[in-house]
């Protein structure tokens, strides 16, 4: 996940930094067991296959680029962060512009920040979320999880097939 993509250059250079070639520029090395048979040109293949790229957008600026963003190649995921404040009208329709962008582009759409919120979180799945970061390792460690994942259990929309 790369914080801060604004714009569609952060993007791209977020791609060019974390994807191998040719879709980008990280450096690879071919050692290790499973590819020490193989191509340099396939290992990199493998990995920007088996790598996800989310784009966060946490600025207003980035919500308006949104479209533009989904549209670079390289990028999967546009995250959204709420802060808390997931219920204000603004970030409501943040979330909407950023559902509708994934979308037009074939990408998926994660939010964080809405931990516990259920009908909220009916109404993201609804908009085409399909990540969800409710909580953290330290949250859930410091507090009993039990009553949160009770919770989850109770809602079948979130039982992605």
């Amino acid at each position: 996940m790369a914080p801060h993509a604004s714009t569609v250059a952060e993007a791209c250079a977020v791609v060019d930094s974390c994807r191998y070639p040719p879709q980008g520029h990280r450096s690879a090395s071919g050692s290790g067991p499973s590819y020490a048979a193989r191509f340099q040109g396939e290992i990199n293949s493998f990995r920007n296959e088996q790598s996800l790229l989310i784009a966060m957008l946490a600025t207003p600026e980035a919500i308006e680029n949104a479209d533009a963003t989904a549209a670079v190649d390289g990028i999967d995921m546009l995250q959204i962060g709420s802060s808390g404040q997931y219920t204000h009208a603004r970030m409501r329709a943040a979330c909407e512009t950023t559902a509708r962008a994934a979308r037009s582009h074939g990408k998926s759409m994660g939010v964080g920040g809405v931990p516990e919120d259920f009908e909220f979180q009916r109404w993201l799945t609804r908009l085409g979320m399909r990540y969800l970061t409710g909580g953290s390792d330290v949250g859930l460690s410091s507090a009993p999880a039990w009553p949160m994942c009770c919770g989850y259990a109770r809602y079948s929309f979130l039982r992605v097939p």
